[in-house]
């Protein structure tokens, strides 16, 4: 292999970090000493052709061989390791026969090379090793011990956890412990609550969302003993108080679920909102009701103010006003119109984006009070309040709304519409109106 080739395979070494900068630095300062010497060669080898051999020296005493620094990678077994390092080829790690053996002695003689730098890097020691296995954690791979050192997770740790905590749980189950911080203090604590049978995944959730022992101690005292721990750990995420709990109850929703909990909390439907309500005489709301309520925007205020226009509504009434976004201004303003018009049919009004004021314009140019239904085929075909009443004052006969728009759709003039009822046509019909505005 070439002076390059190591030179290139010692910088890839630093940059996995499988050595240290200093031992890299190291081993190339000794690669270019051995370049320098190969150089000194070449020169000495060509000088010696052309001067001629200078008298022969006495020998020179034999100094001893200097170990060349290994640099190949090509270490698939500490055993190729080891007969490498006796022939004269030290490892820059300083993983030596005497450092496999510690490990031999521990149960781990039978490891690569990567292995055995991994156990390096992270100082997993012998010792490390059999503490674990006296506390039941044998035949670890290598990855499992580094996962365990890198996260914390020592003998002593695991001695605080309690043995009876332990048993069963993997290496990655200790490791996730430990990087969510769950305490032996926690785990003992929700096991004096009842919650011996707690998973890797139970206590990781509690812990995440910071539901401390405390917290479930005081809902059993409200009662709440029967619950999940996913019960626990969504009214944890949803933020939900022990005095919400309390002052919903109080109000007489005592069979409560953690759903109907979590909903009320989620939607922001607190103990003052379901007392003003009661009190407007919703005695019997049910919590889908006052969920509906929470989701749709209906507060207090816009029911207090619907109830004195229409005092009949019923909660899906407001509902549905809610989910319109029909405000009591707009209500006040189509009944002031004259339209004698029921909930639905304001709502209808609504979602077709007619407003109050068009109702009464459109009421003021025909002669009688407009239907729902009138008023929205008008709104549809955008026929203004303008043709209605000019139609109106030709003083055409039997003329119906729906002729009105038909006559408007097919493009029909007032003056068209004059000039016929002008000439006296026997039969001046709707249809006979639009052939001769298209015969012009």
């Amino acid at each position: 292999m070439s002076i390059k080739e190591e030179r290139t395979m010692v910088l890839t070494l630093i940059a996995e970090g499988k050595i240290t900068a200093a031992e890299g630095d190291r081993l190339l300062q000794a690669l270019e000493q051995s370049e320098r010497n190969q150089e000194e060669s070449h020169k000495r080898h060509k000088l010696g052709a052309t001067i001629p051999p200078l008298p022969s020296i006495p020998p020179i005493p034999q100094i001893p061989a200097v170990p060349r620094i290994f640099s190949g990678i090509e270490r698939d077994h500490h055993g190729s390791l080891i007969a490498r390092a006796r022939a004269g080829y030290p490892d820059p790690l300083g993983i030596t026969d005497e450092y496999v053996k510690e490990y031999e002695e521990a149960g781990y003689g039978d490891l690569n090379y990567d292995e055995y730098h991994q156990l390096r890097i992270h100082g997993i020691s012998p010792l490390f090793i059999e503490e674990l296995d006296d506390l039941g954690f044998r035949d670890l791979s290598v990855d499992e011990l580094v996962e365990l050192k890198i996260h914390g997770v020592t003998p002593r740790y695991l001695r605080s956890l309690g043995q009876e905590v332990v048993v069963g749980f993997s290496a990655q189950d200790l490791a996730k412990l430990k990087m969510y911080n769950v305490r032996p203090q926690f785990i003992r604590e929700m096991r004096e609550l009842g919650f011996t049978d707690l998973s890797i995944d139970d206590l990781t959730e509690l812990s995440i969302h910071n539901i401390r022992p405390r917290f479930v101690r005081e809902l059993h005292e409200l009662g709440l003993e029967d619950l999940q721990i996913n019960e626990i750990v969504e009214l944890g995420i949803h933020h939900i108080s022990l005095q919400l709990i309390r002052e919903v109850r109080d109000l007489g929703l005592s069979d409560l679920s953690v759903d109907d909990v979590i909903q009320l909390g989620i939607h922001h439907i607190r103990p003052n909102f379901v007392r003003e309500i009661k009190e407007m005489g919703f005695d019997d709301l049910s919590i889908d009701d006052l969920v509906q309520f929470g989701i749709h925007n209906v507060r207090p205020a816009f029911i207090k103010e619907h109830l004195e226009l229409t005092p009949t509504l019923d909660v899906d009434d407001l509902v549905q006003l809610g989910i319109h976004g029909i405000s009591p201004v707009y209500v006040r303003e189509v009944l002031d119109s004259g339209l004698d018009a029921d909930i639905d049919e304001i709502i209808s009004l609504n979602i077709q984006g007619i407003p109050a004021r068009y109702i009464r314009e459109m009421n003021d140019a025909w002669s009688e009070q407009l239907s729902i239904k009138e008023i929205i085929m008008l709104k549809n075909h955008d026929v203004p309040a303008s043709y209605l009443k000019e139609i109106a004052a030709t003083g055409l006969e039997g003329l119906s709304i729906k002729d009105v728009v038909k006559l408007y759709d097919n493009g029909v003039q007032i003056k068209t519409v004059k000039q016929v009822l002008a000439g006296g046509l026997v039969d001046p019909s709707v249809k006979n109106i639009i052939e001769a505005e298209h015969n012009r």
